[in-house]
Formats: C-alpha cells, structure tokens, sequence
C-alpha cells in the first residue's frame, strides 16, 4: 500500500524489516512474507529480487504443503522468467498458474494485469489485450481497485504494441491518471503520466509533455525529501 501511495522508500524499508523478522517465526509467516515480497518487486519492476524469492518460496511452500504459496512462486518465478530471459516460457507459467487460480477472486486482477504485461512484451498482443480487458473485468466485480490504474496503464501500452493507434492509447493514460488520482496511487499515477509524456513526445507535444510531468514530478522529489 505504501508503494502505490507513491512511498516507495518506506515501502521497502518495512519489507526488509519483515523479512528479518519472519526468518526467526514458523514457516508460513516466512512463505507469506516471500510472496508479499514477489507482488512489491514486481510493483517496483525488479525482476532478479522476485526470482531470488521465488526460487526460496516454491521450495518452502512445497515442503509444508502451501499450495497457495507454491502458486504465487510458480506465477512470480515465470513473471521473472519472462523479463529477465526474453522467451514464451516465463508467461506460459504465468497463465498455467493463472488458470489455477479460477476460483480465487482476490488479486485476481493484478495477476491478470502482470500476466498481459508479459504477454505483450513478448510479442503476444493479441492474448495480452484478452487479458487486461479480463483484469479490468475481474476488477469491477468484486470491487477491488488497488491495481486499476496499473491496468489502464497497460492497457494503453498494449494499443501502443498492436497498432490500435495514438488516440487510444492516450485516452487509456489518461483514464488511468485521472484514475490514480482519485486514489492518491502516486507510483500508478507516475507511470501513467510517464507513458503518456513518452507519447506526446513522439507526436512532437513536447510542451505538453513537460507540463503532465511536472506536478508528478515535483510530488516525488518533495516526497523522497520529507
């Protein structure tokens, strides 16, 4: 929560914290911190921590009989996968895993979200478009927003990839800032703002683009001082 506030530092502090704490408690507090631990760094796009917690967590998980741990590590070892080796096989995981997960509404829509991301990075537009537009569903169901602007965001950057056009993809950045906004969600609302300036940019709206950074911007660099 604090990551999506935009507090990114506090954030990993009280990570870190946890994690020396849970080594000395039983072991599902362990697997239940190295799971937290894959959703925050994917959150912060640090792809060689998540797989370190992987690899520890589907060990752990499978030993004690945690299968909703060894899930989360087989879906974030595959997220992992995929950014760091480039191939099919890291978001084949993720969606064998995802499929695992069809009775199970919670984050639900976050796994959706990530698992598009990978699909479109590794050239799968097609499916990845499917599968935000299943997030942003999954989302609206059960009420549950804290990865909506996230999926805007995504959503804009897979029009981007599959040729849906400029028009599109900046009307999904900017329903996902207005929409970070309503939350005070600063770190979506910064990606969001970040995707669109780098399309201005493109068209040549430079201006503009300097202009739907600054007040983002400004935010970050009083927050990091405070």
């Amino acid at each position: 929560t604090l990551h999506i506030l935009g507090y990114r530092r506090q954030a990993l502090k009280l990570y870190l914290e946890a994690e020396t704490t849970v080594r000395q408690q039983p072991a599902y507090r362990l697997a239940a911190c190295l799971g937290n631990g894959c959703v925050l760094f994917a959150f912060r796009e640090e792809s060689s921590l998540i797989a370190r917690l992987a690899d520890e967590l589907l060990p752990l998980a499978q030993e004690n009989g945690f299968n909703l741990w060894a899930r989360v590590a087989r879906f974030f070892g595959g997220l992992a996968a995929s950014d760091l080796d480039d191939n099919l096989a890291g978001s084949h995981m993720m969606a064998l895993t995802e499929n695992d997960l069809e009775d199970q509404e919670v984050d639900k829509s976050c796994y959706l979200g990530l698992l598009a991301k990978a699909f479109m990075n590794s050239g799968q537009f097609d499916i990845a478009a499917e599968t935000v537009e299943k997030g942003l569903h999954e989302a609206e169901k059960i009420g549950e927003h804290y990865f909506t602007a996230a999926l805007l965001r995504i959503r804009g950057e897979i029009e981007l990839a599959n040729g849906a056009g400029d028009r599109a993809a900046e009307a999904s950045f900017r329903e996902a800032i207005a929409f970070a906004r309503r939350q005070n969600a600063r770190s979506w609302e910064l990606q969001a703002t970040t995707s669109l300036a780098k399309l201005l940019r493109s068209q040549g709206r430079f201006e503009e683009a300097r202009a739907e950074l600054r007040e983002i911007n400004d935010w970050f660099i009083a927050a990091d001082v405070a």
